[in-house]
């Protein structure tokens, strides 16, 4: 992931939401987006794949959608939201479900 894509999902989620994902404070987040060193390989996945859902979303609505869909609850999870199913390690369910989204629009 460049630090570009890794700034756009920090700009489209926010600050705290990126943080509790990948379980880092925002100091540390901030430490990554600014080094040239990239995430540490266990982030860099987990960040990697809530980036392309973030991205398959936008494609088809808007920024403000694709974060209301990661964050909110989803019937498809038993109401647990995306995000937190991301940060359980269950990206393809995820992204099965944000294609599902995407095909229907």
């Amino acid at each position: 992931m460049s630090a570009a894509q890794f700034q756009e999902l920090i700009d489209g989620l926010g600050r705290s939401a990126v943080s509790e994902i990948l379980g880092a404070d925002v100091e540390t987040l901030e430490k990554w987006a600014s080094a040239d060193t990239g995430l540490p390989e266990k982030e860099h996945a987990c960040t990697q794949a809530t980036h392309r859902v973030y991205s398959l979303i936008k494609s088809v609505d808007d920024s403000d959608v694709a974060r209301t869909w990661l964050l909110g609850q989803n019937p498809d999870f038993q109401d647990a939201s995306p995000f937190e199913v991301l940060a359980q390690g269950r990206s393809r369910e995820v992204l099965a479900a944000a294609r599902a989204y995407a095909n229907q629009m």
